[in-house]
């Protein structure tokens, strides 16, 4: 318990998880129940509150480097039947901070890049500049970019991201400017996972 002083309004409430013993995916919740006289309540704020500790590992940016599988993409069943997954590679960008390029994509030859931000933990999220990326529509007439509408994000513990991703022809007039939008997830495996992969023979991996 932790006593409210006569006079304040608000103490410290000190919480420490063991991080050793949080796994990836937890989320550990607990309740604070204010106890006090009835004419101290204010009905606007209630006598309760909820506390959540999660686990947040450190960012690398070499977590999101090397193989990378993508497991699902809704432009797979739009343009690329036959395709449930593909393996692709992803180099760190020299010449910008915290991103990624992500090779061969959807296609042979267009990559993507992507940059994960850091100034706030608990909410990783990925940005992506607009960016020629040609798809079955013809050359370079395509471009990319991350979608507005909806949350794009990362996960250092578990390597990987969630991604909306928008596909728009410039110069299109407005309406029809826009291919559509499509989600994205890549998760990022190690080298012995990959050659697996390779034998087994996943669609459009990198072998091919």
């Amino acid at each position: 318990t932790v006593t409210i002083k006569a006079g304040e309004r608000m103490a410290n409430v000190r919480i420490r998880g063991i991080y050793d013993n949080i796994e990836i995916t937890d989320s550990l919740g607990m309740v604070l129940q204010l106890v006090s006289k009835e004419e101290s309540k204010w009905e606007l704020y209630g006598t309760e509150t909820k506390v959540i500790l999660q686990k947040v590992c450190p960012f690398d940016i070499h977590l999101f480097e090397g193989y990378a599988l993508i497991v699902t993409s809704t432009y797979f069943s739009s343009y690329m039947q036959g395709v449930s997954q593909r393996l692709i590679r992803t180099v760190v960008d020299p010449d910008s901070e915290n991103t990624i390029i992500m090779k061969d994509y959807f296609y042979k030859g267009y990559d993507l890049k992507v940059k994960f931000t850091t100034d706030d933990l608990l909410n990783p999220l990925i940005e992506m500049e607009d960016q020629p990326f040609d798809t079955i529509y013809g050359d370079w007439e395509v471009w990319a970019y991350q979608s507005g509408y909806y949350i794009s994000y990362y996960s250092s513990c578990e390597r990987f991201m969630l991604q909306y991703m928008t596909l728009h022809v410039p110069g299109m007039p407005a309406g029809k400017d826009e291919v559509g939008t499509y989600i994205n997830v890549v998760k990022w495996v190690s080298d012995d996972e990959a050659q697996i992969l390779i034998e087994e023979g996943v669609n459009n991996s990198i072998k091919q």
